[in-house]
């Protein structure tokens, strides 16, 4: 039986734009750095598996001898089932509000990547959204206008979250 609140529930998100020199970009001044990072904190709880109380079924004493995990070390309590990114303008002929997955990448360290649908299973595993993570892009837009990015995950409970940067306006 588990004593401890070892899964973790994400509620909501919050998200900073930079460029690839570690400078906010979000600021409403046209940016001009070779790459975009969104950087992503996981806010929630730590919470139980089974919201059933069976507490009146265990023994007091044996439960100060349950060896207890920490809050998000078996993961979420519903796993990713869907996440996407898109702009709220035309991206390079992508029409908004569209997957922009093929255009960014899943940051694991410098010089390293991996596909942006990698980060499913990076959020799936033990501890993986207690600890944020990063997206990039380096395909620049051919035009202008600026861009509300948002990522958008869905749970398997049916929650969705969405998270939207402020508008971002890249040449």
């Amino acid at each position: 039986m588990e004593h401890s609140k070892n899964f973790y529930k994400v509620t909501s998100a919050i998200v900073q734009a930079r460029g690839s020199n570690y400078s906010v970009i979000d600021t409403g001044v046209v940016t001009t750095v070779d790459t975009i990072y969104l950087s992503y904190n996981f806010l929630g709880e730590c919470v139980v598996k089974n919201n059933i109380d069976l507490s009146f079924l265990v023994n007091t004493a044996q439960a100060w001898s349950c060896k207890c995990d920490g809050c998000g070390e078996k993961g979420l309590k519903h796993k990713v089932e869907a996440i996407s990114i898109s702009s709220d303008s035309v991206y390079n002929n992508i029409p908004a509000n569209q997957p922009l997955n093929s255009l960014f990448k899943f940051y694991t360290g410098p010089a390293s990547s991996l596909p942006f649908d990698s980060i499913m299973p990076y959020l799936n595993r033990p501890g993986g959204p207690y600890y944020g993570t990063d997206i990039f892009i380096t395909q620049k837009p051919v035009d202008a206008k600026g861009h509300i990015f948002k990522l958008s995950i869905r749970y398997a409970d049916g929650q969705t979250l969405f998270t939207d940067t402020r508008r971002i306006t890249w040449m």
